[in-house]
């Protein structure tokens, strides 16, 4: 038996005498959802595909922060990864074209998301989930490019100069190019936290007081997620990674003034 979900912006078309009420049951809005995925899995590998005829440029575009990282140390023109089985240079290339193209087509996410939300959605609150959207897709890319540009480059100089006198420097492929999409997705997604923090207050979920009295543990839990997600140990890295994660939160707070939560 099929569970009715009723509302004024239902997605039902059919608005005669057969449904006057424009009910839809879950199983239509859970198939409307497996389109809606489809759709932004297959605009994925279509951007996956067009990648993979620039396969090479994008492996270098990949090594730019090691490349930064031996700055100051010595000169790598010309950096070369070490594999250890005949099938890690193919899967490791599918991985680093699969993680570009997902943050390449990441608006068309957002798009599907948006587009699976706002026929259930009361004309009234539109708007501010669809700039929610917006902000949190910006923010993602933020993220994605802070981590790639200065953190990877910071915590590689550090592991990297780890006993150097001890150990000889050999980058495998199929981990560095895994830490390096990896650790910039991740990020990617952590830098979207005040995105979902501004939904909860708008949600009336959490209030504003709430979040002023909560600094101190907002900054304890962007340490430990700075320590998870940063593979270094060196106290500058992981600085560089808290101070921006809590300096969201923070704006979260001062944002939350202008934020009026919903009546109910």
């Amino acid at each position: 038996m099929a569970i009715p979900l009723r509302g004024p912006n239902a997605r039902q078309r059919d608005t005669g005498h057969s449904n006057p009420e424009r009910i839809m049951s879950i199983t239509a809005h859970l198939d409307e959802l497996r389109r809606r995925l489809m759709r932004a899995i297959a605009s994925t590998l279509m951007a996956a595909a067009g990648l993979a005829t620039v396969w090479k440029r994008l492996l270098h575009m990949v090594l730019w922060p090691w490349l930064w990282a031996e700055v100051g140390r010595k000169a790598v023109t010309h950096p070369m990864l070490l594999t250890l089985s005949p099938t890690e240079p193919f899967f490791t290339v599918i991985n680093v074209v699969l993680a570009v193209a997902v943050v390449l087509t990441s608006p068309i996410w957002v798009y599907e998301l948006w587009m699976y939300l706002a026929p259930v959605l009361p004309m009234a609150h539109r708007r501010w989930v669809g700039q929610a959207l917006a902000v949190g897709l910006v923010l993602f890319w933020i993220g994605v490019g802070f981590s790639f540009g200065l953190l990877i480059p910071a915590s590689l100089r550090f592991l990297l100069t780890f006993a150097s006198t001890v150990f000889t420097e050999s980058l495998r492929a199929g981990y560095y190019l895994g830490f390096v999409t990896t650790f910039s997705l991740a990020f990617g997604l952590l830098f979207t936290i005040p995105t979902w923090m501004g939904v909860a207050v708008k949600l009336g979920w959490i209030r504003m007081d709430q979040l002023r009295k909560g600094r101190r543990m907002a900054l304890f839990a962007s340490a430990v997620l700075a320590a998870a997600v940063v593979p270094s140990q060196d106290p500058l890295t992981l600085a560089a990674a808290i101070l921006p994660v809590y300096g969201l939160y923070e704006a979260t707070v001062q944002l939350s003034r202008w934020i009026r939560p919903l009546e109910h």
